[in-house]
């Protein structure tokens, strides 16, 4: 992949393949974060921007397990309350 298709490029498929074989764990989560914070307007929900603060914060070392625990049981109740059939 060129850096002109990897900046065109709308599709994380592609550019996740492409940097698989050539990045760290680190720098996958990064990445995962990174697209994550793309679609941040449509996170209804304070929870999971918290959540990905967290992680991005991990990838690089900062933060307590238990932070990165609550964090993600928080996100993870969040997305059940949103998907949660209404009456």
């Amino acid at each position: 992949m060129t850096e002109a298709e990897w900046l065109k490029a709308t599709d994380s498929g592609p550019m996740l393949a492409y940097l698989r074989p050539l990045a760290s764990q680190r720098k996958l989560l990064l990445f995962a974060v990174a697209c994550c914070w793309r679609i941040r307007p449509y996170l209804p929900d304070e929870r999971g921007q918290e959540a990905l603060s967290v992680i991005e914060a991990a990838a690089d070392g900062v933060g307590a397990d238990a932070d990165r625990k609550a964090a993600s049981v928080a996100a993870h109740r969040a997305a059940a309350e949103l998907y949660r059939p209404r009456p």
